[in-house]
């Protein structure tokens, strides 16, 4: 498990190392003794909690002379990303993304199959792409501070916690959230979050919001088979789903 934290300092201030350390220390828990990787250049910087660490050095963010990648991230198919982008073989799920992402551009995460939340910083077209998984398995908040700054989480107390924000309950999400009205925004006044299936794109200049994945709702009830035929490829569908996200060593867990 990794939380991820980030900031983009759009009017070119340099990325406060001391503001990035506290958002986080919001999301520590110390007795779980995770490492943090830090990295900053310039206006960005990035730091990922690693959970799984359990004391152990931090392991640095996957970087190269073009890019870096903050990635909370576990791909059902790693061995599917060398073959269709081409990449080499790092062996980290967060480094194979990134070399896909360098490859391919912001769009090639609508190919990847896996849960995962990403700010990936691209140094040359000096823009921070964030995305989220399909169903939205994996958490990824921000706010937007057009001219100042722009701000990243895994979990909402990152930001507020870290005083980028002031901790206010945002009435009107609260009342869409009554009436059960999908929305981005959170229930923290100021903070939204990135939609599932969706791309967020942004510059000193501007911010875009781009959903990369839906339902193909016209081919709904168009393929024919029998209820035989339905049934085995419905297995075939579950054993492949659980198989791809089986660990390949250690133990594995269920929970119902």
């Amino acid at each position: 498990m990794r939380l991820i934290c980030g900031l983009y300092r759009l009017d070119g201030a340099p990325a406060s190392e001391t503001l990035l350390r506290a958002m986080a220390a919001q999301m520590d828990v110390p007795r779980l003794r995770p490492s943090l990787a830090l990295w900053r250049e310039g206006p960005v910087g990035m730091a990922v909690l690693d959970f799984s660490a359990r004391g152990r050095p931090a392991l640095p963010l996957p970087a190269t002379d073009g890019s870096v990648l903050a990635a909370d991230v576990r791909l059902d198919e790693p061995a599917m990303v060398p073959r269709k982008f081409g990449s080499t073989a790092p062996v980290a799920d967060d480094a194979l993304l990134q070399a896909a992402l360098d490859r391919a551009g912001p769009s090639v995460v609508g190919e990847v199959l896996g849960d995962f939340a990403i700010a990936h910083w691209d140094k040359n077209a000096q823009r921070l792409t964030c995305a989220r998984d399909v169903f939205g398995i994996r958490p990824l908040v921000y706010v937007h501070k057009p001219g100042e700054l722009f701000a990243f989480a895994s979990l909402p107390k990152a930001l507020h916690g870290g005083g980028i924000v002031r901790k206010r309950i945002d009435d009107e999400a609260l009342l869409r959230r009554l009436w059960n009205v999908p929305q981005d925004d959170c229930l923290v006044a100021g903070i939204k979050q990135v939609p599932p299936a969706h791309i967020l794109e942004v510059s000193r200049d501007a911010m875009s919001v781009t959903r990369y994945w839906q339902i193909d709702r016209a081919a709904i009830g168009t393929r024919r088979c029998s209820a035989a035929d339905a049934a085995r490829e419905m297995r075939r569908l579950v054993d492949e789903a659980v198989k791809c996200r089986l660990p390949q060593k250690g133990e594995a867990g269920a929970h119902l």
